[in-house]
């Protein structure tokens, strides 16, 4: 079973990470729908609403067919129907709701992703297991199956074919546009979390199971403790990271100390970058620096006022909020754009996307207005309780996490233009919040507190919930005393997990791959937070001995 589960994560990743370019193309004029395939491969119009592709060597089959109802159909509906009839005596390996990516890219309304296996005899008498995986796409009333029937010993021969042909496929009269990954990954750390959707990671490309040996580490301090630690910001191989109230700039490639610079003291929230400026709050006197990322050096400074929050970065503007007060400057300059006066906690700040801004007044209202002239687009009174942590952005929805009277947490979605309510968990979701949540690809991941159901005891768990309906898509368990931000992926999520170090789980299923570390490492004290990805490296801070390193694996 091992070995499906392996052969279905293949299969669900197939549109993250296909590249190839297909010569032939087919069109549907009569049902609306098209896709790519390799010429190399054999197409057979079996009716107007039926194409099958066929390999060269004839060891695996592609199914495209259309399916139209009297009355709209779900993709879930579908597969359940497609289930009981034409897939009766087979065992169901897998199944999950297609992604937000994989939807869009087809021009559809909603996705759902299937793997079936049963054993058939051969000519021989002889046992094989026969594999079948199979995409539904639903627009209106119609619904279309993207399939590979292939036996298991083909199915990394056909795969990548496969990840090609579903890449391309898409519905209507229209090709939709380039849909890329919905991870931020601009160049510039914009905020706390790195952007609107919390994910915590810069571009990477890790290579998950690998041996995680050391290339490099850089000593932070000796006494003290990582809350004195701010979280690293990485801009264009540069990583950024403050300590004990000294800021250091750092080659990410080779570990070496570009520049330092000593500061009165340090916000314990996050740095933020914008081209080659560098912004760290000193709360000594309640100011911004800008400080250039070449050489340290101050270019200028905001006087803004007690408990300044973590600067945020949109479209070239500088958000502050404080306890009293949220100001846009020009990022460039510090020019003072807008100021308003108001009840502001620092402790949820601001969230800022292409078109809203969002933060929280007192603890339990949220205000969003219109990043073009500022006006009040909507706001949303709490009447659950106080809203915790800092609010994530979506496509089509602001999800906020509410504290409610009995003190367990609540996670709500609120649609993104009007504040209307699009889902919130229900009584049978009991936690407590331990961190702010986390957005990719229209799953909303957070760590929780959690009681088992069995015996009563309270555990640590990653919950995960569609953004679209709010239904739990998978929860897990992970050992970790503290409260770590999870840092999110297209492909997987990543959360400290205790002695096993970084612990790596399936964004869509929740499945574990462990990161392996040296085992050099297995006998030392380690202290594992605040870590970092970028590119195809893992960087952390551990503790060994009385000294606390920046490593990079």
């Amino acid at each position: 079973m091992n070995a499906l589960c392996w052969i279905f994560k293949s299969l669900i990743l197939c549109v993250l990470l296909s590249n190839w370019v297909l010569a032939d193309s087919y069109r549907n004029e009569k049902y609306k729908f098209a896709f790519d395939y390799s010429p190399d491969w054999t197409l057979t119009q079996k009716s107007r609403k039926q194409v099958y592709l066929s390999s060269p060597d004839q060891v695996a089959t592609f199914n495209i067919r259309a399916y139209w109802f009297e009355e709209p159909v779900t993709a879930n509906g579908f597969q359940e129907m497609r289930m009981r009839g034409h897939f009766d005596g087979w065992v169901l390996v897998k199944s999950r709701e297609g992604t937000l990516l994989e939807t869009q890219a087809a021009n559809a309304e909603e996705s759902y992703v299937v793997a079936y296996m049963k054993h058939e005899m051969d000519h021989r008498l002889m046992t094989q297991e026969v594999l079948v995986g199979e995409y539904y796409f639903v627009l209106g009333n119609q619904c279309y199956v993207v399939g590979v029937e292939t036996l298991k010993p083909y199915w990394k021969e056909v795969s990548l074919e496969f990840k090609s042909l579903v890449e391309s496929f898409w519905l209507g009269d229209t090709p939709p546009e380039k849909v890329s990954s919905t991870s931020e990954l601009s160049l510039d750390w914009e905020m706390l979390g790195k952007g609107s959707r919390n994910q915590y990671m810069t571009k990477a490309t890790p290579l998950v199971g690998r041996v995680l040996d050391e290339k490099w580490r850089f000593p932070l301090f000796g006494n003290g403790h990582l809350r004195d630690c701010v979280a690293p910001v990485i801009q264009s191989g540069h990583l950024y990271m403050g300590c004990q109230n000294n800021i250091y700039a750092i080659d990410v490639a080779s570990g070496s100390l570009r520049w330092s610079y000593e500061i009165g003291f340090l916000n314990d929230q996050s740095m933020a970058t914008y081209q080659d400026l560098l912004f760290v709050v000193d709360n000594t006197q309640g100011q911004v620096l800008a400080l250039n990322q070449e050489t340290g050096n101050i270019l200028y400074k905001i006087l803004f006022g007690t408990d300044v929050g973590a600067p945020i970065i949109s479209k070239g503007d500088l958000y502050l909020v404080g306890e009293k007060k949220l100001g846009i400057y020009r990022a460039l300059n510090g020019q003072s754009l807008y100021e308003t006066k108001a009840d502001l906690g620092t402790a949820s700040g601001v969230v800022v996307n292409d078109d809203v801004f969002a933060y929280v007044i007192g603890s339990d209202v949220l205000m969003v207005r219109d990043i073009k002239d500022r006006s009040v687009k909507w706001s949303y009174q709490s009447d659950d309780g106080p809203i915790l942590e800092m609010p994530i952005i979506g496509e089509e929805s602001i999800i906020l996490t509410v504290e409610k009277e009995d003190g367990w947490a609540q996670v709500m979605a609120l649609d993104l233009d009007n504040g209307g309510g699009r889902w919130h968990t229900g009584a049978q979701f009991e936690f407590r919040v331990l961190n702010t949540p986390s957005y990719s690809d229209g799953v909303l991941v957070l760590p929780v507190e959690r009681a088992d159901l069995v015996t009563g005891e309270n555990q640590n768990q990653v919950l995960a919930f569609n953004t679209r309906s709010g239904r739990l898509l998978w929860s897990r368990m992970y050992d970790a005393h503290l409260s770590p931000r999870l840092m999110v992926t297209d492909s997987f999520v990543l959360v400290e997990n205790g002695a096993e170090g970084l612990m790596a789980l399936d964004l869509v299923t929740g499945e574990p791959v462990h990161f392996h570390f040296d085992t050099q490492y297995n006998d030392r004290d380690e202290s594992i937070h605040l870590s970092r990805l970028y590119n195809d490296q893992v960087i952390r801070v551990l503790q060994d001995q009385d000294q606390y390193f920046l490593v990079s694996h």
